[in-house]
């Protein structure tokens, strides 16, 4: 931990994930895929961080117990919009390439 770092409790901690968590599903619902990008990778960071100094343990397994059930119903919301996401993607996809096709086969001859 670099010694300019502020102490946090495991609580906090958890706190900063469950927040960027919520954050991560606001934007899947918007469809700000540039912000899910990067909030995904600074949460990643923070729950790498999180384990890191708090190990489970018996003394905070209460207490992880609580933060993984908020944050896996958070994930499995997130999943959820990004699978929404990609069958969205791939009907729009199969629309431009049925209208394409289409117009190659009625195009005129060029013979």
């Amino acid at each position: 931990m670099n010694t300019m770092e502020t102490k946090i409790t495991l609580d906090e901690s958890w706190l900063q994930i469950i927040s960027l968590s919520k954050n991560l599903l606001s934007c899947t619902q918007n469809g700000n895929w540039e912000n899910t990008d990067e909030l995904s990778r600074e949460r990643h960071e923070k729950i790498v961080k999180h384990f890191r100094l708090f190990p489970v343990s018996a003394e905070n397994a209460l207490i992880n117990q609580k933060n993984m059930a908020e944050f896996t119903k958070i994930e499995k919301n997130i999943n959820t919009e990004i699978e929404l996401e990609k069958k969205k993607l791939a009907s729009e996809s199969a629309l431009i390439k049925n209208q394409r096709l289409a117009a190659i086969a009625y195009a005129p001859s060029q013979t």
